[in-house]
């Protein structure tokens, strides 16, 4: 069969379309659509970015963790970030994951992640583990429970579990850090004393005499 109206000459049939343009078709699709529905409708936007990243696992084009790959996001809304701060603030007790974060403002789970890390500087699940260490600090600090009610209070598995975040966050165990901030507790009043006395002392060296 001839495709040419060239007497004599035949040219190749049109090529079909390959897999890999499919995909370039089917994802320049989706973000025409997401980008027409971010100013209007964020919650559709999200779903066009759910789709868009399991076009991308599909093909083989994601192989990154979603804390690891940069993707459009705006960051969380005001209300969506004290929300979920004051929720897990309330709740450090418990098991917190990032889909009950995510249902708290109306997000899917990967949609919060991006929103989160553009807003926070780190992932929903960084987020809580930072704020378990803090409480833990605060609890070594006021209290004198033991490190295994600690690790309770702060929705841990057991002190093994809080040494290991704590060592991964902070450098150094809790049981340490504890001793430093009670001796540095201790210490305090006589250093402030002393640099009271001195500054006292030097006052009066540069006083102008009467």
């Amino acid at each position: 069969m001839q495709f040419s109206s060239i007497p004599g000459k035949t040219s190749a049939p049109p090529a079909t379309p390959s897999a890999s343009d499919e995909f370039s078709a089917a994802l320049t699709n989706w973000l025409a659509e997401a980008r027409s529905a971010i100013s209007h409708d964020p919650r559709t936007a999200d779903r066009y970015w759910d789709r868009f990243e399991e076009l991308l696992l599909r093909n083989g084009a994601l192989e990154r963790r979603y804390d690891e790959i940069e993707l459009p996001s705006c960051g969380l809304a005001p209300w969506q970030r004290a929300r979920i701060t004051s929720y897990v603030d309330a709740n450090l007790a418990k098991r917190l994951s990032t889909a009950e974060l995510a249902a708290l403002v109306r997000l899917s789970t990967s949609h919060l992640r991006r929103a989160f890390k553009a807003s926070m500087g780190c992932s929903p699940h960084e987020y809580v583990i930072q704020c378990r260490i803090e409480r833990a600090k605060t609890l070594m600090i006021e209290t004198g429970i033991s490190l295994a009610q600690i690790a309770f209070e702060c929705g841990l598995a057991d002190q093994a579990h809080l040494c290991r975040l704590f060592r991964r966050q902070v450098g150094i165990s809790p049981s340490a850090w504890r001793r430093a901030r009670q001796l540095r507790r201790v210490e305090a009043p006589e250093d402030a004393a002393t640099v009271k006395k001195h500054n006292e002392a030097g006052w009066l060296c540069l006083s102008p005499a009467n």
